[in-house]
């Protein structure tokens, strides 16, 4: 235990005691000028009760950040990092040099490099509902994210945002699973592009909602194998996301070499510009509009990019097969903040990040036996499961048993996942 009333005051006391294997629990306190290198490995470093918030004031680790962690396999949970600047103008929340991180419900904002690694081909990088924004030095040589050229990059249920002048995501490591995140640069944000995976690499980013700011400082959004030294298999999957561009004159994706694989299929991109720059356009199975109110999204500008009822992509998606042995079809839905709901697909699924659902009256057919459907899972707006199987019995008790509000409810009849959005 780490906190004011513990044994140990702060987290640098006990980064040199721990041992392999070891958990730090750190209470929700904030601390300044408190900086460490973790070397051991199979950690566990948490807050608990709250967010442990990091401040790195006027100190660093190493010249690199206010954590350095360098041993295998360390979970990083419920720690805020900012503020942190060294000489090279590289300060990180966290530099990682080890060869499997994961950080999960973690905030990494306004230092110079939010997270950055070093280049490793065994080294695997894992983000699970985290924020990043504002970092960056300012010289578009930082960003939110900078993953070195590592093994593997998953990042999913993420808020990546307002990068300065850098990049919301950047990675160079060989395979890249990029899925259900909301990635933007917000009216007043001026990051470079969305994301930038210079040396290609197995890519599949899919499921995301996307929007590049009028004021970015890049007019692409996508960035595909644009450097020399590609990895020997890349291939870039764009599958399911909804991108809009508030830009004068966008370019969704650009690429640079026309002999690389591209599977973009089923995606939303609303906004001036073209879906390729420097790459053929094989954008057919697409929703592609200049004009943002054509898409007829829930609310655009409040960053609600539901569908609605008579939205033209719905029902538009086309049936995808694997790619490298992996399903591309999306199983999940961003729900802001940072976390997911399952998206459920049926043949006749919907392009773009969000599935729409017919909302009905949760009493229209109160008699309704639902003893002989299967998988039913009743969610509330914000995507929290709040009943399953053994709860239920008919719609009528479901009633009886919710609060009024507006509640999502998945379930599988008739070989067929459906979904419908239920109001009481």
């Amino acid at each position: 235990m780490v906190g004011s009333n513990q044994t140990y005051k702060k987290p640098s006391q006990v980064a040199n005691l721990v041992k392999d294997g070891d958990t730090v629990n750190i209470q929700p306190e904030t601390w300044t000028d408190d900086v460490a290198t973790w070397s051991k490995s199979n950690l566990l470093i948490r807050g608990v009760n709250g967010m442990a918030i990091l401040k790195a004031g006027t100190s660093n680790a190493g010249g690199k950040a206010i954590w350095v962690i360098q041993g295998t396999n360390v979970r990083v949970e419920n720690v805020d990092f900012s503020g942190c600047k060294v000489d090279d103008k590289n300060g990180a929340g966290i530099r990682y040099e080890g060869k499997k991180f994961f950080a999960k419900n973690c905030s990494f904002h306004h230092n110079e490099m939010g997270i950055l690694t070093i280049n490793d081909p065994e080294t695997e990088i894992y983000f699970e509902s985290c924020e990043f924004y504002e970092n960056g030095y300012g010289d578009g040589y930082s960003h939110n994210i900078y993953i070195g050229r590592c093994k593997l990059f998953e990042m999913k249920y993420c808020y990546s945002h307002q990068a300065k002048i850098g990049h919301c995501v950047k990675s160079r490591a060989s395979e890249n699973y990029i899925m259900y995140n909301r990635i933007m640069d917000l009216p007043d944000g001026t990051s470079s592009m969305l994301i930038d995976l210079p040396n290609g690499g197995k890519s599949f980013i899919i499921g995301n909602e996307m929007m590049e700011g009028p004021l970015s400082e890049n007019r692409n959004i996508i960035a595909y194998g644009m450097e020399n030294d590609l990895h020997a298999v890349s291939f870039l999957c764009v599958i399911n996301n909804t991108i809009i561009s508030k830009r004068s004159v966008c370019s969704f994706i650009k690429g640079k070499y026309d002999s690389l694989n591209y599977y973009v299929v089923n995606n939303v991109f609303a906004g001036a510009g073209s879906i390729f720059d420097g790459i053929s356009d094989n954008s057919a199975d697409n929703y592609n509009t200049a004009d943002l109110n054509a898409t007829k999204l829930v609310n655009i500008d409040n960053y609600d990019y539901t569908p609605t009822k008579d939205s033209p992509f719905i029902n538009k998606s086309v049936m995808i097969s694997k790619i490298d042995g992996k399903s591309l079809i999306p199983t999940e839905e961003y729900v802001h903040p940072r976390s997911y709901k399952d998206r459920v697909n049926s043949n006749n699924a919907d392009m773009g990040a969000h599935e729409f659902a017919e909302i009905s009256g949760i009493n229209d057919n109160p008699e309704t036996d639902i003893n002989n459907i299967s998988k039913i899972k009743i969610y509330n707006y914000f995507g929290d499961l709040i009943a399953t199987p053994s709860d239920i019995y008919s719609l009528k008790s479901l009633s009886n048993q919710l609060e009024n509000g507006l509640y999502i409810v998945t379930y599988f009849e008739d070989s067929n996942f459906k979904t419908i959005k239920l109001l009481k």
